[in-house]
């Protein structure tokens, strides 16, 4: 189609023809540059996302080395051997610039601005240890962004790994979704992985401190001497810690729940485990239904 003949159709045809264009299966993710701009990029293929093994190529010794971790690409080692050690420096292979009807004509800039943030989500990820907070890059990104485009948002990827300026950004965050409580922002907590069984604090920590829903502690263990323990130690953060809004949701840190690395982990750390288990009815089973409850829907 000419794009004469685009600009023939009805706007609503349009928009349906924009929204068909834009939409990705894996939405966008936010990039900063070396000038510290965001810029919204396709998201990484989710076979390189979840990639258990370092190298793919082929026969003809086109191979491509892919270092990642469990937020995405942090390390790329081409066949050629340059080294990319973060995602700015690399080249946009599977991270190339969103919405690239926007460089056809000054028409098709205009009339798709906006459109590809609302038919995606966005993704924010900090791939080093006290690097630039996801919460600080979203709100950065929120600073950037027209304010009339700010309804356009629909869903926000927030994965942390332990980055600084938690408490301050997180209140910012926290007003960002009251006052827009259409848009639903999703953070993966670097410190919930089930390969820890510090897993199961984690969700207390959630429920007790950011939902203010105590009787949470009786999933975890059913001995009111402990009970009372777990509630303490939390304490002091009820006093710090905001509510946080319903459209504000806390996932674990990756996407699947395994369920069989979970038992593993209990079984490591025995003495650990056996301190929950023989203090709540069904042991570590008991557990089960709700860590899947928090994977599938957050708390």
């Amino acid at each position: 189609m000419m794009n004469g003949d685009l600009f023939s159709l009805s706007g609503e045809l349009r928009n349906y023809i924009y929204e068909y264009a834009l939409s990705e299966p894996l939405g966008l993710r936010c990039l900063r540059g070396p000038d510290g701009v965001g810029r919204l990029c396709l998201q990484l293929k989710q076979e390189l996302m979840n990639a258990n093994s370092d190298c793919y190529g082929d026969k003809d010794g086109k191979a491509t080395a892919w270092d990642l971790d469990f937020l995405g690409l942090q390390r790329m080692v081409r066949a050629d051997g340059r080294v990319f050690t973060n995602v700015e420096e690399m080249p946009l292979i599977d991270g190339q610039i969103a919405n690239q009807l926007q460089f056809v004509n000054h028409e098709l800039r205009r009339e798709t601005r906006g459109l590809g943030i609302r038919v995606n989500s966005i993704t924010f990820t900090s791939t080093q240890d006290g690097d630039y907070s996801v919460l600080r890059q979203f709100l950065d990104f929120t600073k950037q962004l027209p304010q009339p485009q700010h309804k356009h948002l629909t869903t926000i990827v927030l994965k942390d790994r332990g980055a600084q300026e938690w408490a301050v950004s997180l209140e910012a965050v926290s007003k960002f979704c009251r006052n827009n409580p259409r848009i639903l922002v999703k953070m993966h907590k670097w410190k919930a992985s089930p390969a820890d069984m510090n897993f199961v604090l984690a969700a207390l920590e959630i429920k007790q401190v950011y939902r203010r829903e105590p009787c949470f502690v009786t999933k975890i263990t059913s001995d009111p001497t402990l009970q009372h323990e777990l509630l303490e130690e939390n304490r002091v953060a009820l006093g710090i810690v905001s509510t946080l809004p319903a459209n504000f949701r806390l996932f674990p840190v990756n996407d699947v729940f395994e369920e069989m690395n979970f038992r593993q982990a209990c079984l490591d750390d025995k003495e650990y485990c056996d301190y929950f288990e023989n203090a709540i009815s069904g042991g570590i089973d008991a557990w089960i239904p709700w860590i899947e409850e928090w994977y599938k829907n957050g708390f």
